[in-house]
């Protein structure tokens, strides 16, 4: 299986919410949540965020912000 990490930025406003800014991919799940439990811990409050998921899930690539 294959895991892509997400990185979200959060705009505010009427039309704000929770945006991807890039990702990255790896081999196992183990490596993925490693990453995103590093970048979260990251002083950053409110702004950013990472997630984790698994590229063979159905219509992975759709996810948006507001989904996440």
């Amino acid at each position: 299986m294959k895991w892509a990490l997400i990185i979200l930025f959060f705009i505010a406003g009427p039309e704000g919410g929770w945006y991807e800014s890039e990702r990255k991919f790896f081999k196992t799940e183990e490596e993925c949540i490693e990453h995103m439990e590093f970048f979260n811990t990251m002083p950053k409050p409110g702004v950013m965020m990472s997630r984790c998921h698994n590229v063979d899930e159905k219509e992975w690539w759709n996810i948006t912000g507001n989904t996440i």
